[in-house]
């Protein structure tokens, strides 16, 4: 059984019972479904606020040469300066709300597109767009250059870079020896990108091989997450929603006295892998899962909807939270 590393921020969960049922040796997840506060639940809120930390520290730089530390911008000493500054980003849901928290946290204004009632909570203005999320980010980008905002961004292009996906590395665990198998909801990869990158060192010569084809429903991926992925990923999966919801229903079940988790709609797609692997040989073969097989799940994201989280599994993120089993580490 692999080293369990503890941390307050985020956990660890053995599935023991899953791990009989997916021909493998350990199933283990790493679970960001409390990342500052159930209220918040997604690794996103580290990257986002670091983000606007970087902006302001800049404009503050910028405007009188010294550059405040997060503590610094905290106590608004430089709020003459800081509440000039608009960020925006497209969003749909947590990394509107996560900018909103870290604009909120430094003290400027943000716009965002998200999960309205709670990003309003926290002072954003809320945009809709229609269509999908590549509209989105097409519409921020120009409200940005109008309005001579500052754009966030989890994606970036030729001219345009960003600081999210730096921050995010600091999910990556190096600590879990013996792992064959990593899964990481795709996105528009820096999260993916960040994670692969951080066991690289672990890796080395013994990378999978083989040629990914990314299928991702934001439709912008990041450009230099795609040269990490094309260089470190084995393959992708493309996971129907029906089969995520099943998943995220087994994950909060607790599968046999396993540990529950609270999983989004993104992050269970890792386990909609597992399951359909426990029953398909074929799929098993080409993931290369056997009995050797020691496997880590990332859910990056908890209920960051309670309602649609419950309308979804038949059960509330509390009440899962409260059912956690005794495998929780």
């Amino acid at each position: 059984m692999a080293f369990i590393h503890h941390s307050n921020a985020s956990r660890f969960s053995i599935h023991a019972q899953t791990e009989a049922a997916m021909w493998t040796t350990a199933v283990f997840v790493k679970d960001e479904s409390k990342r500052f506060g159930a209220y918040f639940g997604s690794f996103k809120a580290l990257g986002a606020p670091y983000a606007v930390y970087k902006i302001l520290a800049d404009e503050v730089h910028t405007k009188t040469g010294a550059r405040p530390s997060p503590a610094e911008l905290r106590t608004f000493q430089y709020r003459d300066i800081t509440k000039s500054v608009t960020v925006c980003v497209a969003s749909d849901g947590d990394q509107g709300r996560e900018l909103a928290y870290g604009a909120q946290l430094f003290g400027c204004r943000q716009v965002s597109e998200g999960r309205a009632d709670i990003t309003k909570e926290l002072g954003a203005v809320v945009i809709r767009v229609n269509g999908e999320y590549k509209a989105s980010v097409s519409r921020a980008k120009e409200d940005a250059r109008m309005n001579n905002w500052f754009f966030v961004s989890s994606t970036s292009w030729p001219d345009f870079d960003n600081d999210i996906p730096q921050h995010e590395a600091l999910i990556a665990i190096p600590v879990l020896d013996h792992i064959t198998h990593v899964f990481v909801c795709g996105a528009v990869g820096s999260i993916a990108a960040a994670i692969f990158q951080g066991f690289y060192t672990r890796l080395h010569d013994n990378r999978p091989s083989g040629i990914p084809q990314f299928i991702v429903p934001c439709r912008v991926p990041l450009p230099a997450a795609w040269k990490v992925l094309h260089w470190l990923a084995r393959g992708f999966v493309a996971v129907p929603d029906t089969i995520a919801v099943d998943s995220m229903k087994t994950l909060a079940s607790g599968c046999e006295g396993d540990i529950s988790v609270v999983s989004g709609e993104s992050s269970a797609a890792s386990m909609c892998v597992l399951l359909r692997a426990s029953t398909d040989s074929t799929v098993r073969n080409k993931l290369g899962l056997d009995a050797n097989s020691q496997v880590l799940l990332f859910v990056l994201e908890g209920a960051t909807d309670s309602q649609i989280f419950e309308s979804l599994v038949g059960t509330s993120p509390a009440a899962v939270f409260a059912a956690k089993g005794p495998f929780a580490v």
